[in-house]
């Protein structure tokens, strides 16, 4: 069971027998156990499958459908997360002296602001100019890109304004010297490759970002 557009929703996803309830048999909480137990799957790719079972069973419940949730009381498996592995400041700037060899130098500031940043790359895309406050050096994140596709909230559905460190903020200002000598500088971009952006900023200033 696994509607698409679910993450759990791939050609390979079980079908658990929730149709049972139609027809007045009920689910038991170890028989929905006894499937899970069944599935050679990572922990990770259980727990996807997990969300619409819940969602199933919920929805069921609220609509008076069942009288108990036997799928509220599965407890997801046990993931262990990588630990993050992010560049030193030596890859980062060899990183950034190849990119500068080779690239356009709005490819370097938008990767300098990037490592410097702190911004998540699909946050990073969906900034535009309006979130650059020139006076106070910060960045509002308010909003994220995610398969190419606009979203209204951050992967953590909080506002935070980021203040940036004099080697990201140099990228920003670098940018914006670009975006006002470029004819494209009118533009609704943001700043990343090949989009330099608009000329106003949260607090109205001319500008745009790296």
């Amino acid at each position: 069971m696994s509607p698409p557009g679910s993450k759990a929703h791939t050609k390979n996803a079980p079908t658990f027998p929730v149709k049972r309830h139609v027809f007045g048999l009920v689910i038991r909480y170890s028989e929905l156990m006894a499937l899970i137990g069944e599935l050679a799957v990572a922990g990770k790719t259980l727990n996807n499958y997990l969300i619409p079972l819940r969602g199933v069973f919920a929805f069921a419940k609220r609509d008076g459908a069942i009288a108990h949730d036997p799928a509220s009381e599965i407890e997801n498996a046990a993931v262990q997360r990588p630990a993050p592995d992010p560049f030193t400041l030596p890859e980062a700037e060899a990183i950034l002296g190849q990119l500068g060899a080779r690239e356009d130098a709005q490819v370097v500031n938008y990767f300098t602001a990037a490592f410097f940043g702190g911004f998540r790359p699909s946050e990073q895309i969906a900034l535009r100019w309006t979130d650059v406050d020139f006076q106070q050096r910060t960045v509002r994140v308010q909003r994220a890109v995610v398969r190419g596709q606009a979203k209204a909230s951050t992967m953590t559905y909080l506002v935070r304004d980021v203040e940036l460190s004099d080697r990201a903020w140099a990228a920003i200002e670098a940018q914006r010297a670009r975006a006002r000598s470029s004819p494209e500088g009118k533009s609704s971009g943001i700043p990343r490759p090949g989009s330099p952006g608009p000329t106003s900023s949260r607090n109205g200033a001319s500008g745009s970002a790296a």
